[in-house]
């Protein structure tokens, strides 16, 4: 990302300084000389609007990005901890409709939520992994598309 950053700023501080020399190098009367400079500035001027106003428009497009997949996420997390409470609940439930309870009963049951919690936190962080593969993906894609644009 910075290497893409750096090649685009490179671009652009380029491309002023090889205009700048251009127009100093080649001989013009006075009036005429400024008249260019101020048309090359103008240019500049014109072009580093248009790459910012381009610029705004990919974050916004990053940011809706990030809100939609942190939504996702958000739908994981609840999806996976309501399924926790329920298998909790109903372990509570099976404990409170026996009239005695064993220790090895308590240490099944147990296992069996600790099972369930690592089963879940195995999908979040699955689903947190993809997420993230695929934000990066759009947002390589997303730099590259930009980089044609300005260049």
């Amino acid at each position: 990302m910075d290497n893409q950053k750096g090649i685009i700023v490179g671009t652009l501080i380029g491309s002023a300084v090889g205009a700048a020399v251009a127009v100093l190098t080649t001989p013009k009367s006075g009036p005429e000389l400024r008249s260019e400079i101020n048309d090359q500035f103008e240019y500049g001027k014109m072009k580093a609007e248009e790459v910012s106003d381009l610029l705004k428009d990919r974050i916004d497009s990053f940011t809706t990005i990030l809100d939609d997949r942190s939504s996702n996420l958000s739908e994981t997390v609840i999806d996976e901890a309501n399924h926790i409470v329920s298998e909790a609940k109903a372990a509570l439930e099976e404990l409170r409709e026996k009239e005695e309870i064993d220790t090895n009963e308590i240490r099944t049951l147990v296992k069996r939520l600790m099972k369930e919690e690592m089963k879940s936190g195995k999908e979040i962080g699955d689903a947190v992994k993809g997420e993230i593969e695929n934000f990066q993906q759009d947002f390589k894609k997303e730099l590259d598309e930009l980089a044609k644009k300005i260049s």
